[in-house]
């Protein structure tokens, strides 16, 4: 359903405003207790981040939740879509815009931003969607309560578009569209892209097939590039990807200076970046004086 612009600036507007009360704030949704014991400190920066997954689907739903308690104006207001994209998906006279928020969080500590953003840029034409990246970190960094550190919310269609200028070059790599599942049940629906690696070793197969893209480059939804994509993958073997798509590696200008900043931020009296390394740390076993340094450093967090 169609939407007046004045109206959606208000409404995102709003949802921003709504979102800065969860930066900085607890989510009381579960607590590690710590035995204050130096081995208990290194089990615990070994598997804290184990809770991420269960960690980042509560932050997820905390988002849509502080969308959705405050009601909106003129007929608009926010509803949970599960299954469903985007997250928190903004209605219109009880209908759903295709607008939205899709919400992701981030472990601080841990190696990299696990989080992936597969949505297809088909699905984004004419709609306004926000990737929400909420970063979190434990209170007491191995123990406590997960705490909010801050968070940025970045145009969904421009995050598609750097990650499949990151991913889309044939031969070497395809990114593949969603068939038409229009007409199945939501349950059922593709909107996501998937990632294929090349697994042929063949040099001349390989070379012959360069031939058909030299020169030539276009994003993954052309006409031509579906094409040759199908012309590829029946000639060569490639394999789905399983880190396809984590924001971490599309090299996303804003992610990586959001990121920069809250790598910076000062927190328990050092810099999250230094948290991390801690952490790490603690987790190498062959590393024996390295990680001695970081329990010295550990010790300071316990009552």
């Amino acid at each position: 359903m169609s939407v007046p612009d004045d109206l959606l600036d208000v409404e995102f507007e709003r949802a921003k405003q709504a979102l800065q009360r969860l930066a900085q704030a607890p989510v009381d949704l579960l607590k590690v207790n710590s035995l204050g014991l130096d081995v208990d400190a290194i089990l615990l920066a070994k598997n804290i981040s184990k809770l991420s997954p269960f960690v980042s689907t509560q932050l997820e739903n905390a988002v849509v939740k502080a969308l959705t308690e405050v009601p909106g104006e003129a007929g608009l207001d926010w509803a949970r879509q599960d299954p469903g994209f985007p997250d928190a998906g903004l209605l219109y006279k009880g209908q759903q815009t295709g607008h939205g928020i899709e919400a992701k969080a981030w472990y601080v500590c841990g190696t990299e931003i696990t989080a992936r953003f597969k949505a297809s840029q088909t699905i984004l034409i004419g709609k306004r969607v926000y990737v929400v990246l909420v970063a979190w970190i434990m209170s007491d960094i191995i123990f406590g309560i997960p705490k909010i550190l801050d968070y940025a919310l970045f145009d969904a269609s421009d995050v598609a578009k750097v990650r499949d200028s990151h991913y889309h070059k044939p031969v070497d790599y395809l990114v593949i569209e969603p068939e038409d599942t229009e007409q199945r049940t939501a349950n059922l629906k593709q909107a996501n892209v998937a990632g294929f690696k090349l697994q042929t070793t063949s040099k001349e197969l390989i070379t012959q097939m360069k031939l058909l893209v030299e020169g030539r480059w276009e994003h993954p939804y052309t006409d031509w590039s579906r094409s040759i994509s199908k012309v590829l993958r029946q000639n060569l073997q490639y394999r789905e990807e399983t880190n396809f798509a984590k924001i971490d590696r599309i090299n996303h200008p804003d992610i990586e200076e959001f990121k920069e900043k809250v790598l910076g931020i000062e927190y328990r009296g050092r810099k999250i970046a230094d948290w991390r390394r801690l952490l790490n740390a603690l987790a190498k076993e062959s590393e024996v004086e390295e990680r001695e340094n970081s329990l010295k450093i550990m010790r300071e967090l316990y009552p």
